[in-house]
Order: structure tokens, then sequence, then C-alpha cells
């Protein structure tokens, strides 16, 4: 998943360089890359986080699939307007989605980790209380 997004930061690159129209609208191009950079970039932060928080890896890999729906939007608006051609639009927005896809099939995976790691951590509590519990019953004043 990180891999293909950083052959997309470099697709992305490649495209805004050789576009001799897209290369001159600053503002599409400098959103374009960081919107690109940003998927691996929080994938990686994201998973290096983990050991801390599965909470907070599923949180960078929001923001990355966020990242990935941007560089679809944006490359929408470079192909409307006439920046690049319809084949690189097509590739190039169909490898965002592949990795869209794959961040969120890693996202369901997590959240469903988290869920069990839930409940498992409140059975132990409630075992834990259960066991240790006193025999002897408060009396009420």
């Amino acid at each position: 998943m990180w891999q293909e997004a950083i052959a997309l930061a470099e697709k992305i690159y490649q495209i805004t360089s050789q576009s001799e129209n897209l290369s001159r609208d600053r503002s599409l191009v400098d959103q374009l890359r960081r919107a690109s950079v940003s998927i691996s970039a929080n994938i990686s932060e994201g998973f290096e986080r983990q050991r801390h928080s599965k909470k907070e890896y599923l949180r960078f890999l929001s923001i990355a699939k966020g990242s990935a729906g941007e560089v679809r939007s944006l490359l929408a608006v470079a192909h409307r307007v006439g920046y690049i051609d319809y084949q690189t639009f097509c590739l190039t927005k169909f490898n965002a989605l592949d990795i869209s896809k794959m961040l969120g099939y890693q996202m369901k995976y997590l959240e469903q980790r988290i869920a069990i790691a839930e409940i498992t951590s409140k059975q132990n509590a409630l075992k834990y209380r259960a066991r240790y519990r006193s025999p002897y019953k408060a009396k009420a004043s």
C-alpha cells in the first residue's frame, strides 16, 4: 500500500512536470503534489505510531484516504480544464482509487481488531472483578 502511494506521488510529479499548461498553474501543481505525498506520509506515520495505539494508526489511514480522494478530485479538475489528457487522467485516477480501496480494507480490518480488543478487555475486567470481589458485603450505614 505504501509502495503504491509512493509510485502515485512519483507519477503525479512526472505529470505536473511534463504538462506545459499544468506546470504554469502553480497552485494546482502544488496542491496535487502535496496531496499525493500526503498519502504515503500519513501511511508511514500512522504505521510508526501503531505500536502505541491502533486507533491512532486508523486515524492516519483515514487522513491518507482523504488525500487519495483529494488527488482524484484535483486530477478531474486538471483534465476538465485541459491540462491533462483523458488517458493520463483515467490511469492516474484509477491508481489513486486502488490506493483508496486498499486503505479502506486496512481501516476495516483495524476497526474489527480494535472492537475485538475492546470486548476482550471488558471481559477480562469483569473476570478480574468477579475473582477478587470481597465475599463480605459492605454494611449500609
